[in-house]
């Protein structure tokens, strides 16, 4: 027989083990959605227009394509497309002061 503790059980057990990795990974998996949500913040007031502006974009982007094909060089094609959209748009708003 040997002197100290005996060899049956152990020193830890195995479920306190893997609640303690657990909680470390738990603190870790926290700990990078800090540290990813703090620049995404301060990154909202420049993501969030331009996601806007994709939509829109992705809509006319067609458009300046077949004006390509219609050999418009690419950026006179752009430039006209976004000159034809904002006049539509400002053609279909509504006069100021509207209640009038």
């Amino acid at each position: 027989m040997t002197a100290g503790r005996s060899t049956d059980r152990p020193l830890v057990r195995l479920g306190l083990v893997r609640l303690g990795l657990a909680a470390w990974m738990l603190l870790g998996v926290a700990a990078v959605l800090v540290l990813a949500w703090m620049p995404a913040v301060r990154l909202a007031v420049v993501t969030v227009p331009l996601l806007l502006a994709l939509f829109p974009a992705a809509l006319l982007a067609p458009v300046v394509g077949l004006l390509h094909r219609y050999r418009w060089p690419r950026p006179l094609a752009t430039m006209f497309v976004v000159l034809v959209a904002f006049a539509s748009r400002a053609g279909s708003a509504p006069h100021w002061p509207y209640w009038c």
